[in-house]
């Protein structure tokens, strides 16, 4: 029968576990406790150390030891949440905003986190998404927040909120660049529909706060809505004046000369005919008109503000 090197999960006492059993009991504490469960060390590797010393790094912002110091813990103990966790802190403070590095820390925090249960698994999980909600992160980090908050069971309102700021901050932004003609339409495009996806998230979170936040949201934007309508009523009267001014001369020779021949009954002018002639030709000429002018001012609206919802 072999033996293997272990430590008791509830009390630390040093063990020393068969190979060929599912349970035993500790000989200090005597609880009963699964072989799989138990912390596995190879002979003389102070696990406790090794981890002292990772913790220890990551204080003084030497990530790459203290990664280092918990390889060596997870190389004896695979199942040791300390040493994930440690490699998640240090990934995450030394990716210098690299999201690559960032998504690597997160897998590292879900082994912690799904390694451990009850009081630390909810510490390992509020220190996460603390940490996240402190920083300040770039738009291009939007996705990994989703990223977190459904990893970690899409119950915490910190990370839409979050995300409804930071995508605020960009919208507001090229609402006012866009009163000089200088805004990133695609941008908004972009953010209003994440914002969007956070708002709906918060809805099933909490309520209250969705539809304060979703208020407030819009409101902000009714400046926005203001004069963006009053760019297209101006673009629509601009574009119908201008049809009208180019045609009317034309149109009007062409509705009278239409309207006499019509009116024309074997030889003889009927000026009843001639004046319902020349109503139904007009109101035809102003409707083709308005469908010109409504075209033109359709595409002005899709090229100049798309199909984003926020400003509907």
């Amino acid at each position: 029968m072999n033996f293997k090197a272990a430590k008791c999960p509830s009390c630390g006492g040093d063990l020393q576990i068969p190979d060929d059993r599912d349970f035993v009991n500790c000989m200090y504490c005597t609880t009963l406790i699964k072989v799989r469960d138990a912390i596995l060390l190879k002979p003389d590797v102070n696990t406790e150390n090794l981890l002292e010393i990772a913790f220890e790094a990551v204080k003084q912002r030497n990530f790459e030891e203290a990664i280092e110091y918990a390889n060596k813990v997870l190389e004896t103990d695979i199942k040791n949440r300390l040493a994930w966790w440690v490699k998640a802190v240090a990934c995450i403070n030394s990716s210098s905003g690299d999201i690559y590095k960032i998504r690597e820390g997160l897998a590292y925090s879900l082994k912690a986190y799904n390694l451990s249960d009850g009081k630390d698994k909810a510490e390992i999980k509020e220190k996460m998404i603390s940490e996240l909600i402190e920083h300040d992160l770039w738009m291009s980090h939007i996705d990994y927040l989703f990223e977190v908050f459904v990893a970690y069971g899409a119950d915490d309102e910190r990370i839409p909120v979050k995300i409804i700021e930071m995508t605020n901050a960009v919208i507001s932004d090229n609402i006012c660049k866009r009163r000089g003609n200088n805004y990133d339409l695609s941008e908004i495009d972009e953010f209003s529909e994440k914002q969007v996806k956070a708002l709906q998230y918060l809805e099933k979170i909490n309520p209250v706060k969705y539809i304060e936040l979703k208020s407030k949201n819009y409101n902000e934007k009714n400046d926005s809505y203001s004069v963006r309508k009053s760019e297209l009523d101006n673009y629509k009267t601009t574009v119908f004046t201008k049809l009208f001014g180019k045609s009317i001369i034309v149109t009007i020779i062409g509705i009278l000369f239409l309207s006499i021949t019509a009116s024309f009954n074997k030889g003889e002018f009927n000026s009843t005919m001639f004046i319902s002639f020349l109503i139904i030709f007009s109101v035809v000429y102003l409707i083709v008109l308005n469908l010109l002018s409504h075209s033109s001012t359709a595409k002005f609206e899709k090229d100049k503000f798309g199909n984003n919802i926020i400003f509907k």
